[in-house]
């Protein structure tokens, strides 16, 4: 009877001592979930907030926009123009120029090299009120090197005349479209990126919070 309840004990220290590892073990990996998530949120965060910003800068330079003159052949060349904001409004207006060679037969503009090394001049023409603006289009703000790129300071609601004048290695050409400028309104994405950070922000502080104390808790 004695050698029974003996063996009986044993074995409860044996359970207890395997419950305590088991309970161990679950805590550590607890503790390990817990700060593997918690890193993880926090990278998510960041990297999407990195990556709002850089698409908003992607739209800003590199030919991201409106697309106004689309594979149009003005002789050597074949001219593609993009716009932004759309639909244009009084503020900056940003110009976006790809050229390559024009090529016989060729009906998606893309078989002929691009043109890295031509002079591009833009003016802004307001027949109305005979304004000119005038700026030249280069690579130096542009994310992708291919393309030319330029902004003004429009301050005039109307109609106004694009002008596109290249000088290029295989001589002048000139291209054109027309655009309607609206009044001025106010530009509500920066305050929806702006809220939408915050959000994230918050989120990720919140998270972290909550699971700080349970990971507290544990090792102790």
């Amino acid at each position: 009877m004695k050698q029974f309840q003996c063996l009986n004990s044993v074995q409860k220290i044996l359970i207890h001592k395997d419950t305590r590892k088991t309970t161990k073990s679950r805590s550590l990996l607890r503790v390990i979930s817990c700060g593997l998530v918690d890193h993880l949120f926090w990278g998510f965060a960041l990297a999407l907030m990195f990556l709002v910003a850089w698409t908003s800068l992607s739209f800003a330079h590199g030919g991201a926009g409106y697309p106004q003159l689309t594979n149009v052949d003005i002789g050597p060349y074949r001219i593609f123009v993009w716009s932004d904001p759309e639909p244009p409004q009084v503020g900056p207006y940003h110009v976006a120029v790809a050229l390559t060679e024009s090529l016989e037969g060729d009906a998606s503009g893309f078989a002929g090299q691009p043109i890295l090394n031509a002079d591009i001049t833009v003016n802004l023409v307001n027949p109305e009120t005979s304004v000119v603006l005038t700026s030249k289009a280069t690579h130096y703000d542009a994310v992708n090197k291919i393309y030319y790129e330029t902004d003004f300071e429009v301050d005039t609601p109307g109609e106004w005349r694009v002008e596109l004048i290249v000088v290029g290695p295989d001589g002048p050409a000139q291209a054109t479209y027309m655009t309607q400028i609206a009044p001025a309104t106010f530009n509500w994405t920066p305050v929806f990126g702006g809220v939408a950070a915050l959000l994230l922000i918050a989120g990720a502080v919140f998270f972290h919070f909550r699971v700080q104390p349970q990971q507290t808790a544990v090792t102790t």
